[in-house]
């Protein structure tokens, strides 16, 4: 069995599979940005770095900061991406991107970008931490920049592609307080020994596991994942009966446990939850 644990890792990967995966943006004749990028943003230091986002199919895009500019035609689809030579830490620059209408974005640092992601142990926030509201208080970072990825709660599993209003901020006792306690942390640290700017990309699931944050084909390669492989494979296999069965047992169970509160008794347990293909524990699915 694989150990859940936080995962943080650089951003670069992060953003190739964001592109992968598609935006959700709406198409139009302007230029949009992806949400990664906004006001207060971090850039990763002394690498390739992908900018990407949607505009009217085959219209030219150019996306500008410190002294360099990148131009590519968006896809028929309106999909666009370029990519930024490597830039040495620094800041705050401006950045532009142009094509029919022009987005300014303001107060880009460059540095040190990390991807933070985990279960509860990583979601829990400053503000609940130990000596949370000390630490609260003390949270002036203007170097630190943190993007909340994950709304609170495990049920809304959007990722900020799908959602244009999660934005970067630069840390403070306003903006850290719902941040992951375990991030800003290291954040923290890193900021004080490596002294460039650092941003924290926060993505956290409840109860989620390894396998899920692993890909399939990385999985393949460990045997301790054969297990979960060829378990997942047979409950994919099985699904449409087992969810069948679920919302039947789950019914009766409903039933059960309304008379039991009317009558002041114990609640019985509810059925257990089955997941099939697109859910968050399927291996390789975050």
């Amino acid at each position: 069995m694989l150990h859940s644990k936080p995962i943080i890792a650089r951003r670069p990967l992060l953003l190739l599979i964001g592109f992968l995966a598609g935006s959700a943006m709406h198409l139009c004749a302007e230029v949009h940005i992806s949400p990664f990028f906004s006001n207060n943003a971090v850039l990763q230091q002394k690498a390739k770095v992908p900018v990407w986002g949607t505009a009217a199919p085959s219209e030219k895009v150019t996306v500008a900061i410190q002294g360099q500019k990148a131009s590519v035609i968006a896809d028929q689809k309106g999909h666009w991406l370029v990519t930024l030579n490597e830039m040495p830490p620094g800041g705050p620059f401006v950045m532009t991107v142009s094509g029919n209408n022009t987005i300014t974005l303001n107060d880009i640092l460059v540095g040190e970008v990390w991807f933070c992601a985990g279960q509860s142990n990583m979601h829990l926030p400053v503000a609940d931490a130990a000596n949370g509201k000390e630490e609260v208080a003390n949270a002036n970072h203007p170097q630190i920049r943190l993007f909340n990825e994950m709304k609170v709660g495990t049920e809304n599993l959007g990722w900020p592609e799908q959602d244009e209003h999660a934005q970067w901020q630069p840390c403070s006792p306003e903006s850290v307080q719902t941040f992951s306690a375990t991030a800003y942390y290291f954040g923290r640290e890193l900021q004080k020994t490596l002294n460039v700017p650092i941003g924290l990309i926060h993505a956290s699931v409840g109860g989620s596991k390894v396998e899920g944050w692993t890909s399939r084909d990385t999985l393949r390669t460990l045997p301790e994942a054969k297990s979960i492989l060829d378990g997942w494979e047979k409950a994919t296999v099985n699904y449409p009966k087992q969810i069948e069965a679920y919302r039947v047992a789950y019914a009766d169970w409903k039933v059960k446990e309304e008379a039991a509160r009317a009558q002041g008794a114990p609640i019985p347990k509810a059925p257990r939850r089955v997941y099939g293909p697109g859910a968050v524990y399927e291996p390789g699915g975050l």
